[in-house]
């Protein structure tokens, strides 16, 4: 059985579809090609479909935006290197011989040929510490959650003496 099947308007089981893919309205709404406005409307005049929205669809965009935090801790992304305000290049390598790739350049005024190396932009992986802790706490929160503790002079227990007057 199809994901949200029971909806019949096939621009809302569209925009369910890519909500549960992304947890964005505003690119779920781009994808399933309505206005965002349009599901703010769809959520205060149909019952079965905010139903559909605040149930399966946000639990699977949930997950979703899970996977993605735990891939970016885990995995990583790539971001470019910058130096000074500009991109470091390096010289790509020859697969075979693990030299600089060259390209010619002609310099079409003089006819003059230029041997350099081709350059590419350097990137480096980068990792969240954070995104891993807030799963970790989340998973375990017993050893990784956050722990508040109040204790008296000397780690003795809180004495509180209350007066009536």
């Amino acid at each position: 059985m199809a994901l949200f099947s029971h909806i019949k308007h096939p621009r809302k089981r569209a925009f369910l579809a890519a909500y549960a893919a992304c947890a964005n309205i505003k690119r779920a709404a781009k994808i399933a090609e309505v206005s965002r406005f349009t599901h703010y409307d769809w959520m205060e005049a149909d019952a079965e479909y905010a139903a559909a929205f605040r149930g399966r669809a946000t639990d699977l965009g949930g997950d979703a935006a899970e996977d993605e935090a735990t891939r970016r801790a885990e995995v990583g992304v790539l971001e470019y290197v910058v130096s000074r305000g500009q991109l470091v290049m390096i010289p790509v390598l020859d697969p075979e011989t693990g030299l600089p790739a060259m390209a010619e350049t002609i310099d079409f005024a003089t006819g003059e040929v230029t041997l350099k190396p081709k350059m590419k932009p350097l990137m480096k992986r980068k990792f969240s510490d954070r995104l891993l802790m807030a799963r970790l706490k989340a998973l375990k929160p017993a050893k990784y959650g956050d722990k508040t503790e109040i204790t008296g002079a000397g780690g003795a227990p809180v004495s509180i003496r209350i007066k009536f007057v």
